[in-house]
C-alpha cells in the first residue's frame, strides 16, 4: 500500500512540476517579448504577427506524460524501499 501511495504522490508532484514549468516558460517568453521553449515540454510567450501579436502557451503532452511517468517510477521506487525497511 505504501508503494501505491508513493506512486500517486510522485505523479501528482510531477504534474505540479510540469504546470509550474509551463508558467515559468510563459513568463520568460513574456519578459523577452518572444516565444521561449523548453524542448519537449512547453512553448510560451508572445509571438508577433503582421497585424499585432498573440500569446502562445503550447504544451507538448507527450513530454509532460514522460515527466509524469518519471515521477510515478520515482514514487514507486521510494514506496518499495520504504516498505522494505519496515
Amino acid at each position: 500500500m505504501t508503494a501505491v501511495r508513493s506512486t500517486m504522490a510522485g505523479a501528482v508532484a510531477a504534474v505540479l512540476v510540469a504546470i509550474v514549468l509551463g508558467v515559468v516558460t510563459f513568463g520568460i517568453g513574456m519578459s523577452q517579448e518572444s516565444v521561449y521553449a523548453v524542448p519537449g515540454l512547453w512553448r510560451g510567450g508572445i509571438d508577433s504577427a503582421d497585424d499585432g501579436f498573440f500569446f502562445v502557451l503550447q504544451p507538448n503532452f507527450l513530454g509532460i506524460a514522460g515527466v509524469v511517468a518519471v515521477g510515478m517510477v520515482t514514487g514507486l521506487v521510494v514506496g518499495v524501499l520504504r516498505g522494505a525497511r519496515r
